[in-house]
């Protein structure tokens, strides 16, 4: 026996020397707890499978700002949080079944920002539970925000064109309104010019239906309608049709003409 099991130990050391081997084994068996995915897929009742963050809240990404050309900073971050990775080298990841490219986008003074398919990736600050989505089809910069689907971001997300509707007027009274509506990532969308003139930002590749209403349309009904293309060296097209559909490939603008008495 070797000596130093010989030496006679103080009592209050042989319960350290009887309890450090019994710990030893628990520490090294104790799992090592994996942090859930960063990105994962839920089930909107509106929207059906979309992307989602690791506590459930709904995430979105802007049109405008395809190959991460951000448009939202400053203020807008206060309405729109990004999605951030928890350190500076982290990479963001992504739960099964979500096949869009992920990466990041450097922001000043802070970490890094998830982006999916070249998009930054965003938070609405109005989304207050899981399941909210709140800020689908709001505009800014040229384009609109929209939840994200987990086989990666439609081609149509890609570019915006825009669609310019004026109404004829006399004098300063506008007597009528044209409604705007077309179907997008699986919704309808509809949108009003009220006045004068109104611009809406539009998703390249879908088709607008217009309908005109006319304020009194016994003495002032809606002759026409002329679409012309806004680029230089366009067309215009004249129609009577009461819901002309525009495939949007260009800028236009359209006018609804209206007959005096």
């Amino acid at each position: 026996m070797n000596g130093w099991m010989r030496r006679r130990l103080p009592l209050g050391a042989i319960p350290l020397l009887l309890l450090v081997p019994a710990l030893a084994p628990a520490a090294a068996a104790a799992p090592t707890r994996q942090a859930a995915p960063l990105i994962q897929v839920a089930q909107s009742a509106k929207y059906g499978p979309i992307l989602v963050s690791s506590t459930g809240m709904t995430l979105y990404i802007l049109t405008a700002e395809a190959n991460t050309a951000i448009k939202c900073a400053d203020k807008c971050l206060t309405f729109w949080p990004p999605l951030l990775v928890q350190s500076a080298g982290a990479a963001p990841t992504a739960a099964a079944g979500i096949s869009g490219t992920l990466g990041t986008v450097d922001r000043p003074g802070t970490n890094p920002q998830v982006t999916y398919d070249g998009f930054p990736v965003y938070m609405y600050y109005q989304d207050k539970a899981p399941g909210d989505a709140n800020g689908q089809g709001t505009q800014f910069a040229g384009g609109e925000y929209t939840v994200i689907r987990p086989q990666g971001v439609p081609l149509a997300a890609t570019a915006v064109e825009r669609l310019a509707v004026h109404i004829t007027a006399t004098g300063t009274a506008v007597r009528g309104r044209v409604s705007v509506r077309y179907v997008y990532l699986g919704r309808q969308v509809e949108r009003a010019c009220g006045s004068a003139g109104c611009q809406f930002f539009i998703p390249y590749g879908v088709t607008v239906h217009l309908t005109q209403r006319p304020t009194d349309a016994a003495s002032w009904p809606f002759k026409q309608w002329r679409i012309r293309s806004i680029g230089t060296g366009s067309t215009a097209r004249a129609t009577s049709r009461a819901i002309p559909a525009i495939r949007m490939t260009d800028s236009y603008r359209v006018t609804a003409v209206y007959t005096a008495g």
